[in-house]
């Protein structure tokens, strides 16, 4: 699986939300899309505005639930209008309508899509479609079910805060663990301690772990380290 694919992947068990975690490195904005009549479907994307991420919640959604999405009832439409005849040489070719045909072809369109939602994927009742830019802490639990999600094997994501020190060890290489583990040497250089959050995978059970990664200044950047890192 790639880093770009879409990974389905539900939060809650009441209340179906999910996460289309295929937003490369997690570097945008979060949003939570509801869809249906009592916002019984939630969705979670990664997106750089609310538009583009409307539609990604919409293609999303299309794979998940495409019962969401109708279908605009043009001839039904025609005939509120009165323009059945017009719609018929309007649908049957440039050759069979005028410019009178067209726009009122353009009109019934418009009369049957009033109230939807136009996406790539398809239109959406719009009474039935609610988004907001989503909160720290939605952002914070979209990542984790990435993480737990995309990040196979038994090795599993670990998250902790603290003072952390950096250095360089005897063959020149970076190392990052917990401050007041940190013994020093003559051999060690470049050191610096600083607090943030630092990530890595770690064996249930075992002494089996990678690397501490960080430290970042946010939990969020700490899970997208081992994102980018770990992610199949």
């Amino acid at each position: 699986m790639s880093a770009t694919e879409t990974t389905r992947i539900r939060l809650e068990d009441d209340l179906k939300t999910y996460v289309d975690d295929s937003g490369a490195g997690f570097g945008d904005n979060g949003y939570r899309f509801q869809f249906g009549a009592y916002a019984c479907t939630q969705i979670h994307v990664w997106a750089d505005s609310w538009e583009s991420g409307f539609e990604q919640a919409a293609e999303y959604l299309n794979e998940i639930a495409p019962g969401y999405f109708y279908e605009p009832d043009y001839t039904e439409a025609a005939t509120d209008l009165g323009l059945s005849e017009a719609w018929e040489r309007f649908t049957s070719g440039p050759t069979d309508c005028d410019r009178e045909d067209e726009r009122s072809g353009l009109k019934v369109m418009e009369h049957a899509e009033m109230d939807l939602m136009r996406t790539e994927s398809g239109f959406l009742p719009s009474w039935e479609c609610h988004g907001r830019e989503a909160t720290e802490a939605e952002n914070l639990e979209a990542l984790r079910a990435s993480v737990e999600a995309r990040i196979v094997g038994a090795m599993r994501p670990v998250v902790c805060s603290g003072d952390w020190t950096t250095y360089e060890d005897e063959f020149c290489e970076a190392r990052t663990i917990p401050a007041e583990y940190f013994s020093s040497s003559p051999e060690y250089t470049e050191v610096e301690t600083e607090s943030g959050f630092c990530s890595r995978l770690s064996m249930p059970g075992y002494l089996d772990c990678t690397d501490w990664h960080g430290p970042f200044a946010t939990e969020a950047e700490a899970l997208r380290a081992l994102l980018e890192s770990y992610a199949d």
